[in-house]
Formats: structure tokens, C-alpha cells, sequence
């Protein structure tokens, strides 16, 4: 079953970007879709090795995302990438002066980052009698 084939049936038309929304909307363990972290940890599994990414370190992590982010490589044009994930944890630092100073400054410890490339094309199925 296709989602996005059956969302366009009907003379409807489904964008990049709109895949890209949805698709992140089920990725955001924050969304009010009440998925929690399931779909986020299915989805990152297809592409990370199981002992390259514990339970532990998945689940102390927060995830942010964010849509059509900018990256450059040195001598070379910008590229739009679809979807950014962002796996950070926030540092509070030891003792109670650095858990308030960590706090206010916002200190993020970045565990991974994943860049997303959404690239649409839905085939057309012909068949002949």
C-alpha cells in the first residue's frame, strides 16, 4: 500500500514537500501522532547496524527536526537537503552551579545527524490486454 498514491487518487496532487512534512511529522517522537518513539527507531534501524546503536543511547537522546536545511561542501554550491534529524543530548554538566549555567546556555552534545533526501516519483503502471 502506497499512502501517497492514495492521498493524490481523486485529480489530487501530493509534493516533495508534502511527503517530506508527513514524513517528519511521524518522525518527531514529540508530534501528537502518539507513535512516541516507535516509528522514529523502526525507521533509523533500516539504515543503522543493531550493535552500532543501542536502546540505551537511542533512547537517552532527543531528536529534532528540521525541513529543507542548506549544506554546502568547501568550493562547492549548496544543496537543499529534505529532512535533517538531529539525535542530541542536552549537557548539565556536574554539580548544581553547572546545572543551571548548562541549562540557560542550552549546551547540546550531538550524538548523530541524518540527512534525509526525499526525491518523489510515483510510477505510472500500465498494462496491456
Amino acid at each position: 500500500m502506497n499512502i501517497f498514491k492514495i492521498l493524490a487518487n481523486g485529480g489530487g496532487s501530493i509534493s516533495e514537500t508534502n511527503v517530506s512534512s508527513f514524513l517528519g511529522y511521524l518522525l518527531d517522537p514529540s508530534e501528537d501522532h502518539a507513535l512516541g518513539y516507535e516509528f522514529i527507531k523502526r525507521f533509523l534501524a533500516c539504515f543503522i547496524a543493531e550493535d552500532e546503536f543501542s536502546d540505551k543511547e537511542f533512547y537517552s537522546a532527543d531528536y529534532q527536526i528540521f525541513y529543507e536545511q542548506a549544506f554546502k561542501e568547501e568550493g562547492k554550491s549548496a544543496n537543499i537537503v529534505d529532512l535533517v534529524i538531529v539525535s542530541y543530548t542536552t549537557d548539565l554538566g556536574v554539580g548544581k552551579r553547572r546545572l543551571v549555567h548548562n541549562f540557560i546556555r542550552n549546551t547540546k552534545n550531538i550524538n548523530r545527524i541524518y540527512l534525509i533526501e526525499n526525491e518523489q516519483g510515483i510510477a505510472d503502471s500500465k498494462s496491456t490486454a
